[in-house]
């Protein structure tokens, strides 16, 4: 097989990023099975490799400390999920949520697109009903 064949059959599309701790963790997994669809990795083995590797050195303790005395290697990605996303899911209060929605205006020179794409990403914590 050509060298050029060889490296485009393994080309990996798109980086993981470590799990900042400041961001919602809900918005991390969602990244990274993007990052799975884009590079064909359906085996759990795997999936659970990844987000082991890339979450970072502070995600990986807390992982290993909520998951003791059993070993993160011994569970699957979705447990490994379900386990973490309760402490680290950023859980918001409504009130707070619907008052940043209610006091978010158009910004000078801010798109029409943008700031409705904006209202949308504060809605989505706002629980409001459907329309």
């Amino acid at each position: 097989m050509a060298k050029s064949e060889q490296s485009a059959q393994y080309q990996i599309f798109g980086t993981v990023n470590e799990f900042d701790g400041n961001s919602d963790f809900a918005d991390y997994v969602d990244q990274l099975e993007q990052y799975f669809i884009a590079n064909d990795i359906t085996r759990e083995e795997k999936k659970k490799d990844a987000i082991l590797t890339s979450c970072g050195a502070l995600t990986y303790a807390l992982i290993k400390n909520l998951l003791a005395p059993e070993k993160p290697s011994g569970k699957s990605f979705a447990e490994i999920v379900r386990t973490v996303k309760e402490p680290l899911c950023l859980k918001k209060l409504v009130i707070a949520e619907r008052n940043k929605f209610h006091q978010r205006s158009q910004r000078q020179g801010e798109s029409v697109n943008t700031y409705i794409a904006e209202l949308k990403r504060l809605a989505e914590t706002c629980d409001f009903d459907e329309f």
